[in-house]
């Protein structure tokens, strides 16, 4: 049976949003769960690939039937897939405000790491396209901002609260090329 928020279009009914046996949130976009298994070509079993898209920024994945032919493109998967999920959509977490907008002066794609100051936890660490980015976070207390070329190695912009995306503000961050 489909959980809340099954897929659009899936051609499986098994699709939604389910807790696993460990009380884990998941979303099953799609599965492999044939019909036939007493007949070795109709079975399950068969292997998966991810393919990671740096550019665009999306992941992948595809589900291969064991004596599938590539030959026959994304017809020959299993139905339902494949699947392409945005990097910023795998995140899974609710987001609460925006930090201020960072525009990056000399250096351009810097890598980003915003951390929680209430936990200490890192929430996550990206390298940003272009010379502009505007931190997401999942709480409302004040969070530390770190940038770098390479590597979140600068001077920390320290004390950062979240906002409204529109009304976050811009800050201009200079880095050493």
């Amino acid at each position: 049976m489909a959980g809340p928020n099954p897929e659009h279009g899936s051609p499986l009914p098994w699709t939604g949003d389910f807790k696993d046996g460990l009380g884990n949130k998941i979303s099953m976009m799609a599965c492999a769960n044939p019909q036939m298994i007493t007949d070795e070509k109709q079975r399950a079993d068969g292997y998966g690939v991810v393919r990671f898209n740096k550019k665009s920024r999306t992941i992948r994945f595809e589900c291969w039937p064991r004596f599938s032919d590539a030959k026959d493109g994304e017809k020959g998967q299993f139905p339902g897939w494949p699947i392409t999920v945005s990097m910023e959509n795998n995140d899974g977490r609710k987001v609460v405000g925006y930090l201020p907008e960072l525009v990056f002066e000399v250096v351009a794609d810097p890598v980003v790491q915003v951390v929680s100051d209430e936990t200490g936890e890192i929430l996550y660490t990206v390298r940003v396209q272009g010379s502009r980015f505007q931190p997401r976070v999942y709480s409302n207390g004040k969070h530390t901002v770190k940038c770098g070329k390479d590597k979140p190695d600068c001077k920390p912009l320290f004390g950062l609260v979240p906002a409204e995306q529109s009304k976050a503000g811009e800050l201009s961050v200079l880095l050493e090329s």
